[in-house]
C-alpha cells in the first residue's frame, strides 16, 4: 500500500499579511500644558490655545476646551492625579525669583475654558525650543481654589493638564527640558 505525500511546501515567503484598513478619524487633537518647575517651562499648543480673548488679553485660551485631569510629578517622577482640579476650578501655580523670594510671578489655568495666563515679560517664548522659559524662576506651591494642594522641593516636579483629547492615538506632545528631570 503506497501513500500519496504531498511534497509541495506552502511558500510561506510569498504570502504577505493583510492589511487592516483605517478610517479617517474626525476627532480634535489637541494637547495638554506642561509646566517644568526647575527652570520655569510652559510648554502647550500655541495653534490650539490662542491669545484671543477679549476679557482677558493675557490668556491663552480654547473657549471650546476644558480641563479633565491635572497631575502632578514630584521630584522623584511620582505621578499623582489631583481631583480638586475640576472645570469650575483656578489653578494658581506660583513661581519665585531665585533671588528674591517676596517677587512672584503666578501661572493661572482656568479649566472651563481651558486657558492659561501669565506674565508674557517674565515667561518669554523661545522660538528654538518652542516653550516660554524663565531660567531664573522656579515653581513653589500649587494651588486649586486658593488651597495649596502641592509644595515643590526646590522648583523639581511638572505640572501636567490634561483635556478629554489629550489622550487621543496621534496628539504631539513635546517634552520639555525640566519636565524630563522631572522625571528621573
Amino acid at each position: 500500500m503506497t501513500t500519496k505525500t504531498n511534497s509541495r511546501k506552502p511558500d510561506v515567503s510569498s504570502k504577505r499579511p493583510a492589511r487592516k484598513r483605517s478610517r479617517p478619524q474626525s476627532i480634535t487633537q489637541t494637547s495638554p500644558i506642561t509646566i517644568g518647575g526647575g527652570s520655569v517651562t510652559i510648554d502647550f499648543d500655541h495653534g490650539w490655545f490662542k491669545r484671543n480673548n477679549p476679557l482677558k488679553p493675557k490668556q491663552y485660551w480654547n473657549p471650546n476646551d476644558l480641563i479633565e485631569k491635572l497631575w502632578i510629578v514630584d521630584e522623584y517622577g511620582h505621578k499623582t492625579h489631583i481631583p480638586e482640579a475640576d472645570r469650575w476650578s483656578t489653578i494658581t501655580i506660583h513661581c519665585i525669583n531665585d533671588h528674591d523670594s517676596l517677587d512672584d510671578s503666578p501661572i493661572k489655568v482656568t479649566c472651563f475654558p481651558l486657558g492659561l495666563e501669565f506674565e508674557g515679560s517674565e515667561y518669554p517664548y523661545n522660538s528654538r525650543t518652542k516653550v516660554h522659559l524663565c531660567s531664573y524662576r522656579k515653581m513653589t506651591t500649587v494651588e486649586v481654589n486658593e488651597k495649596v494642594v502641592f509644595v515643590a522641593k526646590k522648583g523639581q516636579c511638572r505640572i501636567d493638564i490634561d483635556d478629554p483629547n489629550s489622550n487621543r492615538p496621534g496628539r504631539h506632545f513635546r517634552a520639555t527640558t525640566s519636565a524630563r528631570r522631572a522625571r528621573g
